[in-house]
């Protein structure tokens, strides 16, 4: 709970929930036209590069963006 009293760490963890948002409303345009469409084919496509792969994808920067703030309790000492 340590986090909310750090503003870098909230600002870090706001920008990651953004880019997830965009993530997930990135899968909900495209299968939404691809339904809307009729287009099943396509739509099965859709769902699955846009599943697994595009959160492993997006799992690795986010990772690394959060990973390089520290909090004041991981900050190297004198």
């Amino acid at each position: 709970m340590g986090w909310r009293s750090d503003p870098r760490l909230r600002r870090r963890f706001a920008v990651a929930t953004l880019g997830w948002s965009l993530v997930y409303a990135t899968r909900a345009v495209a299968q939404a036209a691809f339904y809307v469409d009729d287009s099943p084919g396509f739509l099965a496509v859709t769902k699955l590069v846009l599943g697994w792969p595009l959160t492993a994808l997006a799992v690795v920067p986010t990772l690394a963006y959060v990973r390089r703030v520290r909090t004041p309790s991981q900050e190297p000492g004198p």
